[in-house]
Order: C-alpha cells, then structure tokens, then sequence
C-alpha cells in the first residue's frame, strides 16, 4: 500500500484508471476515466453517475466520526461484498458473520479488517454483515491505511446507497456493478474525490 500523504514514488505503478467524486455538497458526479497515450479520457463506459459523499460533505481534514469524506488521491483495493462476486477483475472479499472494520482510534487494528468471532480488542467496529445493502457490494478507498494516524478517519468505502454516506462515497446499486465490471487491478485504479471548483 501506498502513503495517505506521499509524494510521487518512481517506483510505484502508474495508474492507468481513475475514479473522479465531484462533490457538490453532500451529492456527487462520479466520473471514469482512463488514461491513453499519457492523457486521461473520460471512458465510453460506465459514463457519468450520480452519487453521494458524507453527509456533512468533504473535507481535507477528515476525522474520525465527523460524517465527512477524504479529499484527495488515494488507490483503489479489493472489492468485498455481502452477496456474492459480481461480475469484476477486482480481488474479491466476501463478508462472513465474524466480519468487522476497527474504527477504534485507540485500537491496534484501526482502520482494518479483522475476522473475530465474538467480537476483539477493540472499544468500536463496524460489524459489516450489519450493513447488507450498502455492503450489498463495495470497495475499500486506501485512506489512512500506511503510516496510519488515529483518529484521522477509518473505514472509508466506494459502496451502494442512495443517500449521504457516515463518510463514503455512494453509488447506487446498478452504478456500482459497472464500476466493478470497468475497473481493471492490472491498471492500478485510484480514485480522486474533490469539492466543486477544486484545483484538484
């Protein structure tokens, strides 16, 4: 994985797909791109969606439990989901019973998957078979997860729903199975989330 906050690594792979979040307050344009001949070209496929962010906005200070979603560059990782693998590239997870998301900034697993049963060492998670429809499908935005930093934010998801995210960003259910159909690990996707008129 790659820095939350890092600068260009030479060696590390050139992203070849992109995701764009305009964010106009808590709604969101989601845009695909592709980069050809060393331009990005908005894809044929799957077009422009709509979509949501968190429900107090976006924020290049995002925190823990503030209901806002990260501004800025981060890569896309595997795709997981309630329901079974759809139809995607994507390395794919499936969510068991023992499935949760440590949001606990005081925890050792902050900000990762952990299978316990019965729960762990942790004063707060999200338990994410709690969450079937907007884990009908959905995947992990590499926010805050090398060098982490408690309490800057955890658990940040591209996932279903109709409506401002706990933090996320949201697409509706048919959207997001053509993101996963389109996007390709082999081109390192990463995704961008910005305000409206941002210099992003």
């Amino acid at each position: 994985m790659r820095k939350l906050h890092r600068r260009p690594d030479p060696a590390a792979p050139v992203s070849r797909q992109r995701l764009l979040v305009t964010a106009h307050g808590v709604s969101a344009t989601i845009r695909c791109l592709e980069k050809r001949r060393g331009f990005w070209h908005f894809a044929a496929e799957p077009g422009a969606l709509a979509g949501f962010v968190g429900r107090n906005g976006v924020s290049g200070d995002k925190r823990e439990g503030d209901g806002r979603t990260p501004t800025g560059l981060y890569p896309l990782g595997a795709a997981f989901g309630v329901r079974e693998k759809p139809d995607t590239r994507m390395p794919y997870r499936r969510i068991t019973p023992q499935s949760y998301w440590v949001d606990d900034p005081l925890s050792p697993y902050y900000n990762t998957w952990v299978e316990a049963p019965g729960g762990g060492d942790w004063r707060g998670a999200e338990h994410l078979l709690d969450y079937p429809d907007s884990y009908a499908w959905a995947v992990v935005v590499e926010y805050n997860m090398e060098n982490i930093i408690p309490g800057k934010g955890s658990a940040v998801f591209l996932h279903c729903g109709t409506r401002p995210t706990s933090g996320c960003i949201a697409v509706d259910e048919p959207g997001l199975l053509r993101i996963l159909k389109w996007l390709d690990p082999a081109l390192s996707p990463e995704i961008m989330i910005r305000p409206e008129r941002s210099g992003l």
